[in-house]
């Protein structure tokens, strides 16, 4: 699937991919936190029959530019 909108609201609950709330499918959305560590939320917990492993998965990386967060711990 080609991703080209992208929308997590997890006060909410609502996850939307290329404008389309996804309602009918359980989705596990990971997603960076502190450190090396990330942050999981099941999306459509309530229509989930599989374990997590069989879920779709959507997986969002960030990683920090090295060169300014070298530069900035020589700051």
């Amino acid at each position: 699937m080609e991703i080209r909108k992208l929308e997590i609201d997890l006060d909410n609950e609502l996850l939307k991919i290329n404008g389309k709330e996804i309602k009918d499918i359980p989705v596990i959305v990971a997603l960076p936190a502190m450190g090396a560590f990330s942050f999981s939320k099941l999306f459509n917990s309530g229509i989930a029959t599989c374990a997590a492993e069989e879920c779709d998965k959507l997986e969002v990386s960030y990683f920090e530019n090295y060169r300014k967060a070298v530069n900035s711990k020589l700051l």
